[in-house]
């Protein structure tokens, strides 16, 4: 009976068989015997020596059937504490406006689309003090809070971000406080950038590439002009005046345009001075549940971006000596990430949640200008499942715990899916005006599961060639 498989799912390199344990969490190698009467139990016949691989593996505590009863995130009954004690991070939007117009970007102008757009509205002095006494009153049980500095630009109003640093320094004394900021880069005057020094700040900045590439699609607002010379000005200025600061603190955010090959990007940022030493990431353009309008993938970057991925890992097993830093990059993060999903476990519990969802509000509260709360700065300010408070009435314990418990929408797809534990859906891709859609969550489903195989595969690849060079070396 189906119900009495185990719970498993099968996956082969050009070196082993193996099968990922749902349960224990953990990729186990087996022989081909195996393999195939696993792959189909019941067109198989069950040898003896598969018998007793099949016993020997069950005593070890693999090869269970046991699934989960119900789908609840474990911090539902605790997320109450979670939000007036463990807030990590508020992200304060300090204005709607912006003195870039980024072709791609969310705030700009789309039809149907219910994202808000660039505005004059900016955070006022009370509000911005009410964001940072917010955090500081529930946030009592986390050690090193963060608070974020975002926009449209943030740099627009400097003056409002100064005074909060100095007053969140005041109110947070003796907890190790950081501050982040993500902007363009534009307005990153010496003397700015002396402040956030000494106030050890983190900055993000946004830049697209090469001139050329840069200025296809970020613009300044008043004349539509490229923006990459201000901002290369502007950077070669602080590397000079600050080096050490500029390499430790100072990464850059890259959007790539689907349509156009990603290798002269790659290039760029491994090569350029400015970049070469500094953390650099790239993503595509992300239409997440905000545009409605989709972006066209070109097969053309599909396979640049996969071209430099292979050579990156090539140099990681050391077959070459060259690859693109960005690759480079994404591909260490992705491996250290995904070994920590594989802590080994004794079994599934019964009641369980996929991996994807953070605490909403916990992880990076965004607070608009308004004092509105969303979950982070990555999801649609227009929808109303996103708005789960504001600064006078607290956080909306009841709308954070259904964000939290998009399984839900999906339970028993949920209960059976053998890429429960190493699941990225967040509640920000179920969005559908407003409304969590269970049809939309669906929709990922199958992209996930790749995602999550291909991962292991990788895994399993370097484990496996890396016992091919200790082999080569012994003998």
């Amino acid at each position: 009976m189906a119900e009495d498989r185990p719970f498993i799912h099968l996956i082969r390199t050009p070196y082993g068989y193996y099968f990922y344990d749902v349960n224990s969490n953990q990729c186990i190698q087996i022989k081909k015997e195996l393999y195939d009467y696993l792959s189909f139990p019941d067109e198989m016949r069950k040898t003896i020596d598969v018998e007793q691989m099949i016993c020997m593996l069950q005593e070890k505590g693999y090869l269970s059937s046991n699934k989960p009863k119900k789908m609840q995130h474990p911090l539902t009954e605790s997320l109450r504490y979670e939000l007036t004690h463990r807030i990590e991070q508020i992200t304060l939007q300090l204005t709607q406006q912006c003195n870039f117009r980024c072709v791609y970007c969310i705030y700009g102008p789309k039809d149907f689309d219910i994202q808000r757009t660039h505005t004059v509205k900016k955070m006022s002095k009370e509000t911005a003090m009410r964001g940072i006494e917010f955090l500081y009153e529930n946030s009592d049980g986390w050690d090193k809070p963060v608070i974020g500095f975002y926009g449209g630009e943030p740099l627009l109003e400097f003056d409002l971000l100064q005074e909060m640093v100095l007053y969140a320094e005041e109110i947070f004394e003796g907890k190790e406080l950081r501050f982040t900021i993500t902007t363009n880069a534009s307005l990153l005057t010496l003397e700015k950038v002396d402040f956030l020094k000494k106030h050890n700040f983190a900055i993000l900045v946004s830049i697209d590439g090469t001139p050329e590439i840069n200025d296809r699609g970020r613009k300044l607002a008043a004349t539509g002009e490229g923006t990459y010379h201000r901002i290369e000005s502007s950077l070669k200025a602080i590397l000079e005046a600050y080096p050490e600061y500029y390499r430790k603190k100072i990464s850059f955010n890259v959007v790539a345009d689907q349509r156009f090959s990603t290798s002269e990007i790659h290039n760029f940022f491994t090569n350029h001075e400015l970049f070469k030493d500094s953390s650099v990431q790239i993503n595509f353009i992300d239409d997440g549940a905000i545009n409605f309008e989709k972006h066209v993938v070109s097969e053309e970057a599909i396979i640049s971006e996969n071209t430099q991925s292979f050579y990156a890992l090539l140099k990681h097993l050391g077959r070459i000596s060259y690859a693109s830093k960005i690759a480079e990059e994404m591909l260490g993060g992705e491996i250290e990430k995904f070994k920590t999903t594989l802590i080994p476990a004794l079994t599934l519990a019964s009641q369980t949640s996929p991996g994807g969802p953070c605490v909403p509000g916990g992880k990076r509260l965004l607070v608009d200008v308004d004092g509105n709360f969303f979950p982070c700065e990555r999801v649609n300010e227009g929808s109303p499942i996103m708005k789960i408070g504001n600064l006078y009435d607290g956080l909306y314990l009841e709308k954070c715990k259904e964000l939290l418990n998009i399984c839900q929408l999906n339970e028993e797809d949920c209960k059976n899916c053998w890429a429960l534990r190493h699941c990225t859906v967040c509640a920000r891709v179920c969005d559908n005006n407003g409304i969590l859609s269970s049809e939309l969550k669906k929709s990922i489903c199958d992209s996930v599961r790749y995602d999550a195989e291909s991962k292991l595969r990788l895994y399993l690849a370097l484990h496996e060639l890396s016992e091919k060079r200790k082999e080569v070396t012994v003998s």
